[in-house]
């Protein structure tokens, strides 16, 4: 798989005016977490000599800078090229524009994040170029509207788009697992929690019964169960959360977040169209 990864705006902003460095938008904690779970899946970041400036070293990553300059030769940590190297199976280029529009025609898969709005960019791509010989598979909102979404070109093989595919799906759960643990630890079911009264054996457990997905007498795991059986692969997965978000919606204190989570999944289920492979 060859990629490309990028967050812009409506615009194609992507990057601050030289000499300044950096994002035109206050850093999304989500984006860059997302950023490094699809980085650190290739074999070889490829960048120009502004981005590697911006970010450093990439802990964990193989890092190949691109530029003329010849003093980043001896720093460690990266490989320096004079010109854009052949992408390889297993690269990923990250930056910036000139590397981004060099290789567009090449790559077999395009990480975008769609950042909300509009921002004083001093560095843009073409999006319309960038996106030209790609299409959408998948997409994922995260926090303040702004949209994760994964392309991929025609020529891309089956195998290649559920790759790319599953690194969206991973990352998303993920996002649900630190979500519901978050929610716990705000209403202060910490499962964790020792509790060395003898009196307290009674007390509710967050993860064999809590209250929230009790509250109907069904355990909402039993219904679940129920409400999935005619599903498989990721249409189960989507109908289980869609049927966990709406139980538990007007008992965990974020009715209006749990019923846009139920909403998405199911969203995703209808656009899924019963195919269990897409």
């Amino acid at each position: 798989m060859r990629s490309m990864i990028l967050a812009a705006d409506r615009n194609g902003g992507i990057g601050l005016s030289y000499p300044l460095l950096g994002l035109p938008w206050p850093r999304i904690p989500k984006d860059m977490a997302w950023f490094k779970h699809v980085t650190m899946q290739h074999k070889r970041c490829i960048m120009g000599r502004r981005t590697w400036e911006s970010m450093g070293k990439l802990e964990g990553r193989d890092c190949h800078v691109v530029t003329s300059c010849t003093d980043l030769a001896h720093e460690g940590g990266i490989t320096v090229h004079t010109s854009p190297p052949p992408l390889k199976d297993g690269d990923i280029v990250i930056g910036g524009a000139s590397m981004y529009e060099h290789y567009a025609t090449e790559v077999d898969v395009i990480f975008l994040t769609n950042v909300n709005g509009e921002h004083e960019s001093g560095v843009k791509v073409n999006l319309d170029y960038l996106l030209m010989f790609q299409r959408l598979r998948r997409y994922l909102f995260i926090e303040d509207d702004h949209r994760i979404s994964v392309y991929t070109s025609d020529r891309a093989s089956i195998e290649c788009i559920d790759k790319a595919v599953d690194m969206l799906l991973d990352y998303e759960r993920g996002l649900v697992a630190q979500s519901d643990n978050l929610n716990d630890e705000r209403n202060g079911n910490d499962p964790l929690a020792d509790n060395p009264d003898p009196e307290c054996e009674n007390q509710e457990s967050a993860v064999d019964n809590p209250t929230h997905y009790t509250q109907s007498g069904v355990e909402t795991i039993d219904a679940i169960g129920a409400i999935t059986a005619g599903y498989t692969g990721e249409d189960a997965f989507c109908a289980g959360n869609v049927a966990k978000y709406i139980a538990r919606a007007p008992f965990k204190g974020n009715k209006a977040e749990d019923l846009q989570k139920a909403q998405w999944y199911l969203k995703r289920l209808i656009a899924n169209g019963g195919d269990d492979d897409c």
